[in-house]
């Protein structure tokens, strides 16, 4: 039971990080996005985290940065992490701002 618990401690340690980050964090399968934390939901200018989960990465980039965005998306589903590359952002409010963006493999909800 011990050891149970340590993963358990460990799994909220890591969530703590994760959702207290200064880094807006947003992770996503397939184009969806599956989870944002506190500072990434800031940065989009939405209300809740709901706001955004199930949307497409795609509904916050421009058209002109979908290609890139598709590519990179294919290299993390290889298992690749990518360098860090500038993005324009709609937020919800449909105001833009250029970020940095930098891509990592993650295992989220299995």
């Amino acid at each position: 039971m011990k050891a149970e618990e340590e993963l358990c401690t460990r799994r909220k340690a890591y969530r703590d990080i994760v959702e207290k980050s200064p880094d807006a964090i947003v992770m996503a399968k397939n184009e969806k996005i599956l989870f944002i934390n506190e500072m990434g939901i800031n940065l989009l200018k939405a209300n809740h985290a709901k706001d955004v989960i199930q949307k497409s990465i795609l509904d916050f980039i421009p058209t002109g940065y979908h290609t890139k965005a598709k590519e990179r998306m294919m290299l993390i589903s290889k298992g690749e992490t990518t360098n860090f590359s500038e993005y324009e952002i709609i937020r919800m409010d449909g105001s833009t701002f250029t970020a940095e963006i930098k891509s990592i493999p993650t295992f989220f909800q299995n």
